[in-house]
């Protein structure tokens, strides 16, 4: 598998139902948990970051993907992989940032299973904000713009979000949110059968908690909860 957007990625494993995805944000107080680190310098054009990846035999060049997505607060400049720098116990990526671009920016690292040669359908993927790892970060400028759900949906999301209610069924949820017709095509990616999370724009998240019943039908499971971020923070929560 080539190295690809990490969207297009999840968006396999989350329709297509061939692929399990173990999907992790990294901060500055959870990372001791994932075998990586994070390194930040100041450089001529920014910041200087530099990602370490502990590997272990099975690691494998073919199977080891990242993707760095740079942006502003509102519009997605860039994306692309980062070369593999092989180590001693490790693979490195590094890359430099311009202080604008800190804010909203995004670093993906992801493993297929795999034995062998052969991959296993099942990735594991960590992901940060740069700005938790670089002090005094810069927000960018505040521009308009949506890349999937037309920017008057998404202009009216944190109202309707918040008129939601515990208990509502999954299809109505889609229709209050105004959002059915986007149904099935917003990539996503469900880290628990009750948990689905979705990118409406490249910027903005939903997050979606429903009732957890064995055999309860897909359309009718009921929402415990639901919430819609920008740049990774919360601006809006279901109400009780």
């Amino acid at each position: 598998m080539k190295p690809k957007i990490i969207l297009a990625l999840i968006i396999t494993a989350a329709t297509c139902g061939r692929a399990t995805v173990m999907d992790f944000r990294v901060t500055p107080t959870n990372i001791t948990r994932f075998p990586i680190s994070v390194r930040v310098t100041d450089d001529n054009f920014g910041k200087r970051i530099a990602v370490f990846y502990k590997t272990n035999e099975t690691t494998m060049d073919e199977f080891l993907h990242s993707n760095l997505t740079v942006g502003d607060e509102d519009n997605q400049i860039a994306r692309c992989a980062v070369e593999q720098l092989w180590r001693t116990n490790g693979v490195e990526f590094v890359f430099t940032i311009a202080d604008a671009y800190v804010s909203a920016s995004r670093f993906y690292l992801w493993e297929e299973a795999h034995s062998g040669k052969r991959p296993i359908s099942s990735v594991w993927l960590c992901w940060f904000y740069l700005r938790d790892f670089v002090t005094n970060s810069v927000p960018g400028s505040v521009r308009t713009n949506s890349d999937t759900v037309s920017p008057e949906i998404v202009k009216e999301l944190p109202r309707r979000v918040k008129a939601l209610r515990p208990g509502t069924s999954r299809e109505q949820v889609w229709k209050q949110l105004r959002l059915t017709p986007y149904e099935g095509h917003l990539a996503g990616v469900s880290s628990f059968p009750e948990k689905e999370q979705y990118w409406l724009t490249w910027n903005y998240e939903l997050e979606l908690v429903y009732e957890n019943k064995p055999g309860s039908d897909s359309a009718n499971r009921k929402l415990v909860r639901a919430a819609l971020y920008k740049n990774g923070r919360k601006i809006s929560d279901s109400g009780k």
